[in-house]
């Protein structure tokens, strides 16, 4: 005898025979993803517009202690937006943020020599390299104050500062010592255009973007790319000056050697290469031959 299908198993076998029925959806093509991109761009322009307007807004309260009213806008910092005593606590340690200020209702791009008063008036201060150590070097405490020094070059791949070294006045043993000693230099990030005299100091990144830079794009100048550092150094305001080509390349070059070293102490062959490997670095037919020329060129 024939059972009984339940209405649900009826169902559930209609549902499933349309399914089978519906046609797949096309795929877009890649110009029809395209345009939906450049139409949903066009579409929210005047939402984008709105948000940079508001982002560049100093109404409102700080981001850091959300008590004090907005003073100081800062592009590199996690908390854009700073109120007066929050800046200054901030930036002590990171002077090479760039900053803006408002004054008489204008905005106005802030050096790391400056910092605003309560009654929005620019101070001077003196601010120094980001350097570590931080602690005494005879007793170990971190009850230091630093005392400015000479003022000197930083370059970074934000352009060119003038920050100050300093020494390091113990409070609790009132203890005075120089932190600026080669191995600390190259250790908090920076490379010296001197080994023994840090009046300019250049920023690791800046070499390695450089570096990266003229092997990606081999037309690109030395003077070029220096001129682009100047420029960025004036949108944002830093009357500093020109980076000097000649220690610009002397520093480089000094540490593409240094890089060179390390490679020999890492083991890196970089004159073997042959064509087919599981690393295949080049697929010339007589690149072999060539790395041979060079090897006997010496």
């Amino acid at each position: 005898e024939p059972t009984e299908i339940s209405p649900e198993i009826i169902l559930n076998l209609e549902l499933l025979l349309k399914h089978k029925k519906k046609k797949k959806r096309k795929n877009k093509s890649w110009s029809q993803r395209r345009n939906a991109v450049e139409e949903k761009w066009e579409e929210h322009r005047e939402d984008i517009l709105s948000a940079v307007i508001l982002n560049n807004s100093f109404d409102g309260l700080c981001q850091y202690c959300k008590f004090e009213k907005i003073a100081v806008k800062c592009d590199t910092c996690f908390w854009k937006k700073l109120c007066i005593k929050c800046d200054e606590k901030l930036h002590v340690e990171y002077p090479m943020h760039n900053r803006i200020g408002i004054f008489d209702g204008f905005k106005r791009t802030l050096s790391p020599s400056e910092t605003v008063d309560e009654e929005s008036v620019i101070i001077d201060k003196y601010p120094t390299i980001p350097l570590m150590p931080i602690n005494c070097q005879s007793c170990d405490s971190y009850n230091v104050e630093r005392i400015p020094g000479d003022c000197v070059a930083v370059v970074t791949i934000a352009g060119k500062y003038y920050l100050h070294l300093y020494s390091l006045r113990c409070k609790d043993c009132d203890s005075t010592s120089n932190p600026f000693t080669l191995e600390n230099v190259v250790g908090s990030g920076f490379w010296p255009s001197a080994p023994t005299k840090f009046s300019y100091l250049f920023h690791v990144e800046t070499l390695q973007f450089w570096d990266t830079l003229r092997k990606n794009a081999p037309g690109t100048s030395e003077a070029a790319f220096l001129e682009v550092l100047n420029t960025m150094t004036n949108l944002h305001g830093r009357k500093t000056g020109k980076i000097t080509p000649a220690i610009f390349s002397m520093a480089f070059k000094e540490w593409c050697f240094c890089q060179h070293k390390i490679h020999i102490l890492q083991k890196k062959k970089w004159i073997e290469c042959p064509s087919c490997t599981h690393v295949q670095h080049s697929c010339h037919v007589d690149g072999n031959c060539k790395l041979y020329r060079y090897r006997s060129s010496g």
